[in-house]
């Protein structure tokens, strides 16, 4: 039982000095930043990578490198979700009079135009079958 309990201390130390080594040296998953005296570290990034959406702050700089190492030592990456960019495409697709979805104007660039089969006064001058020259 004493081996046991030794062996585990042994691991505890053992993995606290891998994450001090891998908070200072890096590579980090996770994006950790300094403002006003506190460390920040990003957790959730929009799926375009340009915006931070979770964040988690702490005391210190040294603190928030700490805790990204810990989390990148156990295999964890920055959630990639953007929920309201995700959102605004969704409801870009869906009718705001009826609620049906939309579908594409041009069959090249589905996302420039789309319209309501239902609501919009142009449904019938649109051939599915035949290619604009």
């Amino acid at each position: 039982m004493r081996n046991a309990a030794l062996k585990l201390a042994r691991d505890f130390l053992r993995i606290d000095n891998e994450n001090k080594y891998l908070a200072k040296q890096g590579p980090l998953n996770f994006e950790v930043r300094e403002e006003r005296g506190k460390g920040i570290v990003e957790v959730s990034l929009c799926v375009c990578g340009c915006c931070s959406i979770d964040e988690r702050i702490f005391d210190s700089f040294d603190k928030a490198r700490l805790v990204a190492a810990k989390m990148t030592f156990q295999g964890k990456e920055p959630a990639m979700t953007c929920l309201s960019r995700y959102q605004n495409l969704i409801d870009s697709w869906i009718c705001e009079k009826c609620g049906c979805e939309k579908r594409p104007v041009w069959k090249d660039a589905p996302g420039l135009a789309k319209f309501c089969p239902i609501c919009d006064e142009n449904t019938g001058s649109i051939d599915w079958g035949k290619q604009s020259k």
